[in-house]
């Protein structure tokens, strides 16, 4: 006998059959950066209502469908710093995003500058320019729920474009926003 019991190690005299599933899952992969969009009928996720889509576009799908084939995950899962209106644009430094891919094929150990400059390139491409993706790099798990749980601390500004048939006197203007509109129609 060696110190370790004897080798080759005995066959039991009865072999016992079992049945043993075993399922391994890779380690999610976050990615994230800022997205634009540049057109008013893009919503921010699928917008369905009774099984009807009511927008044809939105962002989650634009970057979805560009980020899934790369790491080819299980799911993929959106989140975004706050979110606008279906018609509005997103412009600007644009909105900070992140998706959690589930159960990824690829890892992130290889991914290069280029890989993600490409892939913000395919979401543009994708959605014939209406959503744009900057920034596009892989974050942490703790990274993006700092930008989901910051959200309601965060200062907003709205600025908005108003035409008017008639000139507008500046100080009428002035009351009337202070006053909550001063028409008796509440606003």
């Amino acid at each position: 006998t060696h110190r370790f019991g004897a080798l080759p190690p005995p066959v039991p005299a009865a072999a016992v059959a079992s049945d043993l599933q075993v399922t391994a899952f890779h380690h999610s992969v976050y990615v994230g950066g800022r997205y634009t969009k540049h057109d008013r009928a893009v919503a921010q996720t699928p917008f369905v209502v009774g099984g009807v889509a009511l927008a044809e576009l939105d962002v989650e799908t634009s970057i979805a469908s560009v980020l899934q084939p790369y790491w080819s995950p299980s799911l993929a899962v959106f989140s975004s710093s706050g979110r606008e209106d279906m018609d509005v644009r997103m412009l600007g430094t644009g909105r900070p995003f992140a998706f959690e891919l589930i159960n990824c094929r690829r890892g992130c150990a290889a991914v290069t500058e280029q890989d993600l400059a490409e892939l913000e390139r395919r979401v543009g491409t994708a959605s014939h320019g209406k959503v744009r993706v900057q920034h596009l790099c892989v974050v942490t798990r703790d990274e993006v729920k700092v930008m989901t749980t910051s959200v309601d601390a965060k200062r907003k500004v709205y600025r908005c474009l108003v035409w008017t048939r008639d000139a507008v006197d500046e100080r009428v203007l002035r009351d009337k926003l202070c006053r909550g509109g001063g028409d008796g129609g509440g606003g």
